[in-house]
């Protein structure tokens, strides 16, 4: 008997099983868990991958199996199982012989039931499982239910998100928190409100852009409309576009301290050059001043402290003064948003 022989025989004894009303068992009447393992080890070892319809009829039955040893709470089998599903059913994706919404459906109930278990940690790196999928699957974007996908996916990772914050799993949570955000700017590219869920182009299916590009996007719909619809449409977008942007450059989405820090001294050390090289003009005492690197320096850290001792100041000339201004406004922003995340840190 060859391989696929052997699973055949074996998708047969369950259907005739079923057919007979057995319940499920570990050890006798119903799916046996021994054999169903051997069964996905055959499949994993031989590379039996060539025949879809018995390989999708196989993962009916994991799931059958699966979702009664949830119920047992027979943990170890059920991630053995799933281990040997995801292995298949990524196969089948790379074959492009099962639709990734399949796969993600299968997917999402295995990392909830997880969840709702207790087994957190084997749903996070599920999740990171559907995330590497969807990154290797580059002809999604061309999908008519591309943005289905993308809307099912940042509810997965929120979904995961909450889960860790529950479970005091802090760190993981602000991880998942900054993915999540990088999907809300994938569905701006596609014009979908990324907290309100809310679809902006008031287009049929067919008409919308199947570009991930942003700009593509916007280039593709500009045409839809006219008016103060134009407008808003427009606006709406490159606002919520460039805030994610700016959230995640500037300060991780609020969950970074490092490059709000680091923005801050490079401001400094920017500014200290401009002084330095005289492309600001200072009075030291109401007198032109020429300032070495170190006073330079000083000046800079005073201004953008908000200090201000006195001791030098600006030129009267207005870019000196436009310049300087700019410096003092920047760092209010930088200091306040570096106290805030201090504070949250310490809140967490």
């Amino acid at each position: 008997m060859n391989n696929l022989d052997h699973i055949n025989a074996f998708i047969a004894k369950y259907q005739d099983d079923k057919k007979k009303g057995l319940s499920f068992a570990k050890l006798n009447g119903g799916v046996n868990i021994n054999e169903l393992k051997d069964i996905l080890l055959l499949i994993r070892r031989k590379n039996v991958f060539d025949n879809t319809e018995v390989l999708i009829k196989v993962i009916e039955i994991t799931e059958y199996v699966t979702s009664n040893l949830f119920s047992e709470r027979d943990y170890g089998n059920v991630l053995n199982i799933l281990d040997s599903t995801d292995v298949i059913l990524i196969e089948l994706i790379q074959k492009e012989n099962l639709g990734f919404n399949t796969y993600l459906n299968l997917k999402i109930k295995h990392i909830k039931a997880l969840v709702l278990n207790g087994l957190i940690y084997d749903a996070i790196y599920r999740t990171y499982d559907v995330l590497n999928s969807f990154k290797a699957n580059k002809k999604l974007v061309t999908q008519p239910d591309y943005r289905d996908i993308l809307k099912r996916i940042k509810s997965l990772l929120s979904y995961i998100r909450k889960s860790c914050v529950q479970t005091n799993n802090l760190k993981t949570s602000v991880i998942f928190k900054i993915k999540e955000k990088n999907f809300d700017r994938k569905l701006i590219c596609k014009g979908i409100h990324p907290t309100k869920d809310q679809d902006l182009l008031i287009l049929p299916q067919h008409s919308r852009p199947e570009s991930s590009s942003f700009y593509l996007s916007i280039g593709s719909d500009i045409k839809y409309f006219r008016g103060i619809k134009k407008f808003w449409f427009i606006f709406h977008l490159l606002i919520s576009y460039s805030v994610n942007i700016l959230s995640k450059y500037f300060w991780g989405y609020g969950e970074k301290l490092w490059p709000i820090v680091s923005f801050s001294i490079g401001t400094i050390i920017f500014y200290t050059f401009l002084i330095f090289f005289e492309y600001i003009h200072v009075l030291y005492k109401d007198l032109k001043y020429s300032p070495d690197i170190i006073s330079s320096l000083y000046f800079s850290i005073v201004t953008f402290t908000s200090l201000g001792y006195g001791d030098i100041q600006p030129a009267s000339d207005s870019v000196s003064r436009i310049l300087m201004s700019c410096e003092a406004l920047l760092g209010l922003l930088l200091i306040s948003i570096t106290i805030f995340l201090i504070g949250k840190k310490s809140v967490q």
